[in-house]
């Protein structure tokens, strides 16, 4: 059973942002960094971002919200911040260098210490 779909666009472009609107009959591409609607009638959530964002996006754009906490909380306790924007030295107010420079999600669990979970395996 499929509840809803989130999907990860790497590009800020707003073509690429319109077109997807309008395959989910969207008209809220004004907001360019997600917009909402339907597809097959399953609600809809597209995420757009830099395409050297799309790893800490994609790993937290798909959650939940209770296991994004928790690599979070993994990632303070590191000495470290988890963002969409990626997985730095430092803190949130304080953030010294992006140590994931590349754009795969995977290596965030490496570099958490992590051992990667499936996404449906996550809402456990």
């Amino acid at each position: 059973m499929i509840h809803d779909f989130d999907l990860v666009v790497g590009s800020t472009n707003l073509y690429i942002i319109k077109w997807c609107s309008k395959q989910i009959n969207s008209n809220d591409f004004a907001f360019t960094s997600r917009i909402e609607g339907f597809l097959e009638n399953i609600p809809t959530q597209i995420w757009f971002c830099d395409e050297t964002e799309y790893g800490p996006h994609l790993l937290l754009k798909t959650g939940p919200l209770d296991f994004n906490r928790k690599l979070a909380s993994i990632a303070k306790l590191r000495g470290l911040t988890l963002s969409e924007k990626g997985l730095f030295i430092g803190t949130p107010e304080n953030k010294i260098k992006r140590i994931d420079e590349n754009t795969e999600a995977n290596i965030i669990w490496l570099l958490l210490g992590c051992k990667w979970i499936h996404p449906k395996e996550r809402h456990r």
